[in-house]
């Protein structure tokens, strides 16, 4: 099958279906686990997710029952703006896609209502569970929509797995180039003024 100077070649290939692999079974694992925390009365706790722009994100939040209080969800885009906003909940769906690059802030709030007075020690109970991009689609309600097989499904997935990767991998491409020249700005300007300092 791989003879003569092709052999580096079918190592190469072997490696890379493998790292692949590798990468689809963590990224599955990952997307798998739910975050639990508590919010005190009167507090906000806020999660920052690193976006490109049209990214898919889904997931849920979940309250556990809580006297008096009311729990807010808002997704906040990386100029402030609201991306999402719920409020009363107990338990919702929390979609939206990124229109922006940068970081989106995913805040839980923790309200009384003004006809309750505030009693210290109330908290709530959250369980949020967030998926984005390729883990965020739903590939069984496309494969029946769209009359695939369980393997054309699971092909497709893989591909937009690996557009994902490739996408993912420019962007860092692109911050990498950003903090580069931010550091050689940083560092012409700290020589000049070491030389006007002498």
């Amino acid at each position: 099958m791989c003879g003569g100077a092709s052999v580096m070649r079918c190592r190469a290939l072997l490696l890379a279906v493998l790292a692949l692999v590798v990468v689809i079974v963590g990224m599955a694992a990952m997307s798998a686990h739910a975050l639990q925390f508590e919010v005190e009365i009167l507090t906000r706790k806020c999660f920052i997710e690193d976006l490109r722009r049209d990214t898919l994100v889904a997931g849920t939040v979940e309250a556990a029952p809580g006297q008096h209080q009311r729990i807010n969800v808002v997704v906040e885009d990386p100029n402030g703006r609201t991306a999402f906003k719920r409020e009363d909940i107990t338990k919702t769906d929390l979609v939206f896609t990124s229109t922006l690059d940068g970081e989106y802030k995913i805040c839980i709030e923790n309200q009384l209502p003004p006809e309750f007075s505030y009693s210290r020690g109330l908290k709530r109970m959250i369980t949020l569970q967030l998926r984005t991009g390729t883990d965020a689609k739903d590939y069984d309600s496309i494969a029946m929509r769209e009359h695939l097989q369980p393997l054309d499904a699971e092909l497709r997935r893989m591909v937009d797995l690996l557009k994902e990767a490739s996408l993912e991998l420019d962007y860092m491409k692109t911050l990498e180039a950003e903090h580069r020249d931010l550091n050689e700005s940083t560092n012409a300007m700290t020589s000049w003024l070491g030389l006007v300092m002498i």
